[in-house]
């Protein structure tokens, strides 16, 4: 397969950011089970928040669509991410 010019462009920035990502202390400290059991908390309230926002935002996008159509394809989108209703 034939590499693009932007292929060739972002390879080494994703490699870079892949690489840093990897090494970030929370990913390490997960990987090796020193995480501290406080830190996994925090992160895994503060996902479900996130979570919990990202499907009521969706929620109200999709009750905004004309369409019944757009709708489902939302809805399909949401149940696919695994959001569940708020």
């Amino acid at each position: 397969m034939k590499e693009t010019q932007f292929t060739a462009t972002l390879t080494p920035v994703i490699e870079v950011a892949t690489a840093r990502s990897l090494a970030h202390p929370f990913i390490v400290g997960l990987s090796d089970g020193t995480l501290p059991l406080a830190t996994f908390r925090y992160y895994l309230r503060q996902d479900h928040q996130y979570l919990e926002m990202f499907g009521r935002l969706h929620e109200v996008l999709a009750a905004q669509l004309n369409t019944a159509l757009a709708q489902i394809l939302v809805l399909q989108y949401l149940v696919l991410m695994g959001v569940k209703s708020c």
